[in-house]
């Protein structure tokens, strides 16, 4: 049976439908995540990866039966696209399936930022309630009265 490499743990249901075709192989939950040596140490007779690390050459070089690669992000930033051309190999990524939530992440932060959430956070934590916990006037941001946008690239 042909071998897939999931670099990451997922949930058994975003592959079980394909358990009659292909033998998976990812870390357990605790695990969470392969490095790059690791990938080296299992791709050898995979016919796929899939991958947030992306590949290297060294990666690449081991996996003798590769027949493509993708990356689970936007990007292909992490992986040796070049050398992967080279050794004919295609290179994808799942490009739209992380754009909202990045998008979401990124107001979020924002709106932490403006309105201070890690520092509330850590004293908080640290000193536990304080009623009517305030900084000086010159540090805080209310969101009443401004407007807010994001100026960049991307979706």
């Amino acid at each position: 049976m042909e071998k897939i490499l999931i670099g990451s743990w997922m949930p058994k249901e975003c592959y079980e439908k394909h358990l009659d075709e292909f033998e998976f192989i990812l870390p357990d939950k605790e695990k969470d995540t392969f490095n790059l040596e690791e990938i080296t140490e299992r791709i050898g007779d995979c016919i796929g990866v899939v991958s947030v690390l992306g590949l290297n050459k060294e990666n690449i070089d081991a996996a003798k039966n590769l027949k493509a690669i993708a990356n689970m992000g936007a990007g292909y930033d992490q992986t040796d696209v070049a050398y992967a051309s080279t050794r004919k190999l295609p290179v994808c990524n799942s490009a739209f399936s992380c754009s909202q939530p990045t998008a979401e992440v990124a107001f979020t932060l924002m709106l932490c930022a403006m309105r201070r959430i890690a520092w509330y956070d850590r004293t908080i934590r640290e000193k536990g309630w304080i009623p009517l916990i305030r900084f000086p006037e010159s540090q805080e941001m209310p969101l009443s009265g401004k407007t807010v946008g994001i100026i960049g690239f991307g979706r």
